[in-house]
């Protein structure tokens, strides 16, 4: 009869028991090989207050939250592809991330280096989240960049993340 969840708690659990497994078996077999995952940047609408997007939850049947919080990943990237400004503002989502790393595990935050949607100085805007990076998570973190095609072809964003890091 499928039990008694619903289809979304049913491919949320499913995911998770993978998610999980994944973690575990790796741990016993090479405990130095560090297992990540990049999701997407918003768990749910709301969290933190005033955030508005797709639901990682609700719509990819994705709890990244739960695996963030149970420390079934020894780092994680939330894609933060957007601008500071805005109904998904960057150092709001990344906030509330670090609130969300119980575990303490590694905290690299996905930057968008192709562009971030509607911001007209991308190069500025990205190293200003770099800037806020540090702010959040110390002098320490770092972040990975989407996508190496933002830097190679794009002079003004390698200058701009290559001076970026001399100031840090």
């Amino acid at each position: 009869s499928g039990g008694s969840l619903s289809k979304p708690d049913w491919r949320r659990a499913n995911v998770n028991k993978f998610i999980k497994r994944i973690y575990e078996e790796k741990k016993k077999k090479k405990a130095w090989v560090k297992f990540g995952i990049s999701p997407f940047g918003i768990w749910k609408p709301g969290y933190p207050a005033g955030i508005s997007g797709t639901s990682q939850y609700d719509e990819l049947y994705a709890d990244a939250k739960l695996w963030f919080n149970q420390g079934w990943l020894d780092y994680f990237s939330p894609q933060l592809y957007w601008k500071e400004e805005g109904p998904q503002r960057f150092s709001a989502l990344l906030a509330w991330w670090e609130s969300e790393n119980t575990k303490k595990r590694h905290l690299w935050p996905g930057l968008n280096t192709i562009g971030v949607k509607g911001v007209e100085d991308k190069p500025t805007e990205i190293r200003g989240q770099m800037s806020t990076i540090r702010q959040i998570l110390g002098d320490d973190a770092g972040e990975i960049h989407y996508s190496v095609d933002g830097l190679l072809k794009n002079g003004a964003m390698y200058s701009a993340i290559q001076n970026a890091y001399q100031g840090f």
